[in-house]
């Protein structure tokens, strides 16, 4: 992670217009399939860029606290080690099928999930 752009994270000001929570909110969703829950932990935030409802709240106030963290704790995206074996998880069925690429500790964000079409289910998943 840029040290510098986890500080500026770290020391983003408490919003107090719409346009200051919008540049917050846009900059957060720019990583929001990396941030389990995103639109749940965002949604107090969201709700006060609608149309005259900007008033901080508490439940917003914790929000975009929760956010901050989130955006600068890691790893949230880490470049892999090529000196390091990579792993590939894999799950299928008739419907779809999930892929995660992860080394050491676990899966990592880097996932993807794909739900087949009827006709591409009818091609093999093996070289058979």
């Amino acid at each position: 992670m840029d040290v510098d752009k986890v500080i500026e994270v770290d020391e983003w000001p408490v919003p107090r217009s719409a346009h200051g929570l919008r540049s917050f909110v846009g900059l957060a969703g720019e990583y929001r399939k990396f941030i389990d829950d995103f639109g749940t932990i965002a949604a107090p935030l969201t709700h006060l860029l609608r149309k005259d409802a900007f008033t901080w709240s508490d439940e917003a106030n914790l929000a975009f606290q929760v956010l901050k963290r989130t955006l600068s704790t890691g790893p949230i995206l880490q470049m892999p080690d090529f000196d390091k074996q990579f792993v590939v998880d894999c799950d299928a069925s008739g419907a779809g099928f999930g892929v995660v690429l992860h080394q050491d500790a676990g899966p990592s964000p880097s996932s993807v999930d794909r739900l087949l079409h009827t006709t591409s289910s009818w091609w093999p998943t093996s070289g058979s």
